[in-house]
């Protein structure tokens, strides 16, 4: 699945126990269409949770296709905002995005990959 639209940054409380963070700086929250990934996938609507916890998302900014990959750690961001992703920190300054910015995101099936493309 991909995505077009706006992101913001993510902001966390990394001591919150509900949540395992990633060994990565670069980690993402998303808005994911369950049922469009459940067919994807071939599996059903409840068991995209836990496959996605095995992909990775490949976010690249507009304009200059700088891309990186992220690990995907929530469901995100809130419908209200009109956002597609929330990002880390880390992932926002790797590609010099500012809230609102408008980027494309991609499903990385396989796992996040190591490296990023700048």
């Amino acid at each position: 699945e991909t995505q077009t639209g706006r992101c913001s940054q993510f902001n966390v409380n990394e001591s919150a126990p509900a949540i395992q963070w990633p060994s990565t700086s670069l980690y993402c929250a998303c808005r994911w269409n369950y049922r469009k990934l459940a067919q994807q996938f071939g599996c059903k609507k409840k068991e995209v949770k836990a496959r996605l916890k095995n992909c990775g998302v490949r976010v690249t900014r507009t304009g200059t296709n700088q891309s990186i990959n992220c690990q995907p750690v929530d469901h995100g961001p809130q419908c209200w905002t009109g956002r597609v992703i929330d990002l880390s920190p880390n992932a926002m300054q790797a590609l010099r995005l500012e809230t609102d910015d408008t980027v494309t995101i991609e499903i990385v099936r396989g796992g996040v990959l190591n490296e990023s493309k700048l």
